[in-house]
């Protein structure tokens, strides 16, 4: 993962996308052709699953803290992301890259 301060080059794939409330799991599908995903938690902590199969818990997947900076993560296309705030209230922001 790299903060957003590196320089990197942004070639957006998609439109930015809001999950307005991250309160239960949420899918997400990486599209073809991206290799990055921009991501911003906002407003409560969230964990993320990255395997397609096992599914976001408060308990289960990779903490990001919310208010924290923008993350990149190197993704391939085909993979699901699993999404869920540890407590409710959470939102997350995130755009596709090429």
């Amino acid at each position: 993962m790299q903060s957003v301060t590196q320089d990197l080059p942004l070639s957006p794939l998609g439109s930015h996308t809001r999950i307005a409330s991250i309160d239960t799991a949420q899918s997400v599908a990486v599209p073809a052709g991206a290799r990055r995903l921009f991501l911003t938690v906002e407003s409560q902590n969230a964990r993320i699953t990255f395997d397609g199969s096992t599914t976001a818990t408060a308990t289960v997947g990779l903490l990001f803290p919310a208010a924290d900076e923008t993350k990149i993560i190197d993704v391939v296309e085909g993979m699901t992301l699993s999404i869920i705030g540890v407590a409710s209230g959470g939102s997350v922001n995130y755009q596709f890259s090429r």
